[in-house]
């Protein structure tokens, strides 16, 4: 009997009866099977087939096996991009897959340095404009205004780059799910920064609201959102699902923090008509802060999605789930 002889805790494999081998295998893997049991198999080229098979295990053993000439000329048939298996003959080639996984591991860790840069900027975005606002610095809101376009170039060279690589390496499961949600994570920043671009230019158009209660209350509500906005972005880069479901829930001071500059604006109308103009400006500001506050718990659902691979979940689901 000729065999393909497979070192893997010494089992060998006969050639003619690869299927039960490969139940041998799936045994050994798992500790629960001795080294015997033996099928039917007749060409030396479902060897590979059968082997190959095992890819869709996953906890499927490394192993290294001698291939007998009869079956050295299919060996292109063997899937090594898709098994756990080491063939001797096909070494220099797992050689190159592994050089291109951590390729492709270095090219996905790019990316997300890539949305993080862009998120410092965003965050630099509304703190400027937000500083412009209270101290009236019109230069600043400029600053804001051209420093935008900056902020919508990254996003689609960003875009870009994740197109490519899903092109490129077709990546599956966890990976996808990363890449995927980077690419909501992008939009959600340049949106975000568009916020900033807002609040600059009401500092513009007022020429100075001349509020410093207000003004201050509102500065102090960036600070607020920023800062959640930075954990998101943590949360993304750590795919970390237990930290995300706190951040969510941060959202609620946000929301209260808007709800009383917006009960603040309404009241100097109800005393003076004449805020009217300056009240508006203040709630157009509050709820950009809002809205930033709603962007950053997206970006949170994002990392939970790159864990679980579930969508849209309220933070009272993420609490039921185990982490």
């Amino acid at each position: 009997m000729m065999y393909a002889d497979v070192t893997a805790r010494n089992i060998s494999i006969p050639q003619d009866n690869i299927e039960g081998g490969i139940r041998v295998l799936q045994g050994v893997n798992n500790g629960t099977t001795n080294m015997q049991g033996f099928a039917t198999c007749l060409e030396p080229k479902s060897v590979y087939r059968s082997l190959t098979s095992l890819s869709l295990g996953v906890n499927c053993p490394v192993l290294d096996f001698m291939v007998p000439r009869e079956i050295e000329p299919h060996a292109d048939d063997f899937r090594a991009e898709s098994t756990a298996l080491v063939c001797t003959s096909c070494r220099p080639k797992m050689e190159w897959l592994r050089m291109m996984r951590k390729t492709f591991t270095q090219e996905m860790q790019d990316i997300k340095d890539e949305v993080l840069r862009l998120g410092s900027m965003v965050e630099n975005a509304i703190m400027e404009s937000a500083r412009s606002l209270r101290d009236n610095d019109l230069d600043r809101s400029r600053r804001v205004l051209k420093n935008d376009l900056n902020i919508n170039r990254r996003r689609y060279e960003i875009e870009a780059s994740i197109m490519i690589l899903i092109a490129t390496q077709q990546p599956i499961a966890r990976d996808l799910r990363m890449l995927a949600a980077s690419l909501d994570v992008c939009a959600e920043l340049e949106r975000i920064g568009d916020y900033g671009k807002g609040i600059a230019t009401i500092n513009l158009r007022s020429d100075g609201l001349s509020m410093p209660d207000v003004l201050s209350e509102i500065y102090s509500m960036a600070v607020n959102a920023v800062e959640m906005l930075h954990q998101a972005l943590t949360t993304y880069a750590n795919e970390d699902m237990s930290a995300a479901r706190w951040v969510i829930e941060d959202d609620a001071e946000i929301d209260a923090r808007y709800r009383h500059l917006y009960a603040s604006a309404i009241g100097s109308v109800i005393s003076d008509p004449r805020n009217i103009e300056r009240a508006n400006y203040i709630i157009w500001v509050a709820h950009n802060l809002e809205r930033l506050g709603d962007r950053a718990t997206n970006i949170c659902e994002r990392a939970i999605f790159i864990v679980t691979g579930e969508r849209h979940l309220d933070a009272s689901r993420v609490h039921s789930i185990e982490v």
